[in-house]
This record gives structure tokens, sequence and C-alpha cells, in this order.
């Protein structure tokens, strides 16, 4: 079984702009960063699945996908104060594509999924506001005209589709 996700590509303007923000965090919090070529929203993930690849390709080629995406401020799973993992928050609403997407492939529908870019996977659970703030005034609009299909394995993520 691979572990696979499917994601929406950021422009490089943007990965640019949160890759300068890692590097104040870098500073001042232990864990482990996102590498930039790996920088992407997570929309869907399918984990440890039995799905064919091919199936999932062939779905994702049939979707018309076209949207202003528009980033704003961060957040931490699974809260603030017990966080492990830091996040860019997306705030376009994409359920309408998340929900498509789960019934095309015949997968659970997770109800508080929330679309977001991983920045750091947090050592320690403690946050504070002054690292917080790198992110939280975080405020970017793009267009994206495609989604991905990644796999991950935890050490790294390479494109599929």
């Amino acid at each position: 079984m691979r572990r696979l996700f499917i994601a929406i590509d950021l422009p490089n303007n943007v990965i640019d702009d949160i890759e300068k923000r890692i590097s104040i965090l870098r500073q001042k919090i232990i864990g482990k960063f996102v590498k930039k070529e790996n920088l992407h929203i997570t929309l869907l993930f399918l984990g440890d699945t039995k799905l064919e690849i091919e199936k999932i390709i062939a779905v994702l080629k049939g979707i018309d996908f076209n949207r202003k995406i528009e980033l704003n401020g961060a957040g931490a799973f699974p809260s603030f104060n017990h966080a492990s993992v830091l996040f860019i928050d997306v705030k376009t609403d994409l359920s309408d594509i998340y929900y498509n997407l789960c019934k095309l492939l015949d997968v659970k529908i997770v109800e508080n999924f929330h679309p977001h870019i991983t920045v750091c996977r947090l050592n320690d659970e403690s946050l504070d506001t002054e690292s917080y703030a790198a992110l939280s005034n975080m405020n970017e609009e793009f267009s994206a005209k495609k989604l991905s299909l990644f796999n991950s394995d935890l050490k790294r993520y390479y494109r599929l589709f």
C-alpha cells in the first residue's frame, strides 16, 4: 500500500514567501520543517490506501479545477496550546471539491478536515506567540489550476501526477 494524498501546488512566489517565514521559525522552534520543494496545500489525505493510482489519476484528470486560493494566517494541530503541527491556513472554501473527491474515490469523509499547508512538525508541543507571529500575518492570493497526487513515506514526498 502507498501513503497518498491529493494536493494543490503552490506558485513559486508563494513558496518563496513561506520559505522566508520558515527561516525565521528555524531560529525559534525545534521541529521537522517541510522542505521548500515539498510545500503544498493538502486537500485530501488518503493515507495508506489500496486505491489504484490509475483510478485516482483518472478522477483528477476529469475534474476541471480553477480556483482563486487565499492563504491567511496560521494554525496548529491539534491546538495552539498543544501544537504538534504548525500550518498556514487556507481561507478559501474548498469543501465542494473535497466532498466531490471523497465521493468519486469512495473514501470516508472526515468532517473536520481543514485544507492547509503544513510548515513544521514540532518536537515540543509548546509554541510561543512570537514564533506563531512569523506565519500568522501571512496573506497571499493566487490562482490554482490543477490538483496533484503525491506519495509520502513520512521522509519525503514525490509527485505521482
